[in-house]
């Protein structure tokens, strides 16, 4: 069985700094789950 570690976020109206954290706990080895919490549609480019 595989022990996974996983980061789960919830954002709302993130910022930039959000995609640094995601990738360093990607490098750190989490499974991160980012979750849109109901941000408007011009943060879309962030989640993608």
């Amino acid at each position: 069985m595989v022990n996974t570690t996983i980061a789960l976020i919830p954002a709302y109206e993130p910022t930039p700094e959000l995609v640094n954290l995601a990738q360093a706990l990607s490098r750190g080895g989490f499974t991160v789950v980012v979750v849109n919490d109901g941000s408007r549609s011009e943060y879309l480019p962030t989640f993608r």
